[in-house]
């Protein structure tokens, strides 16, 4: 499976505005203690981040998401002192957590066709 038979099927993730490693950098600015530890925790949050744009796996980006959004990563980020919507805001800002239903194309609409008569006149209006 190529990149172009997964993009031709829908959802296309934009392009993050900065890699892994900076966000890991940000991310250990911000710890209350760096140690090996710390350092682990913050590459597995960083991960997690990366890993909401896998185009792949559609079940890993998923969960993912679910992590990086949900309960479980103020549990990690409370074991290095990270607040969970300082995290989310940094991910969103690179351009990790994109809208899937935002990207995705919009159906296309076909036009009603009405059935015309053909060889008919149209009747002609009078214009006062």
């Amino acid at each position: 499976m190529t990149l172009k038979s997964l993009s031709a099927k829908g959802w296309q993730p934009p392009k993050p505005l900065v890699g892994l490693q900076v966000i890991e950098k940000v991310l250990n600015r911000h710890t209350f203690l760096v140690c090996p530890e710390s350092r682990l925790v913050v590459a597995v949050i960083g991960c997690a981040v990366v890993d909401c744009l896998s185009l792949s796996n559609k079940r890993q980006r998923n969960a993912a998401r679910r992590f990086v959004l949900g309960a479980d990563l103020g549990l990690w980020c409370d074991l290095v002192g990270l607040h969970p919507d300082f995290v989310r805001r940094i991910a969103r800002q690179a351009g990790y957590l994109a809208d899937e239903k935002a990207q995705k194309p919009p159906a296309r609409a076909q036009a009603p066709t009405t059935p015309q008569k053909t060889g008919a006149a149209q009747p002609q209006r009078d214009l006062p």
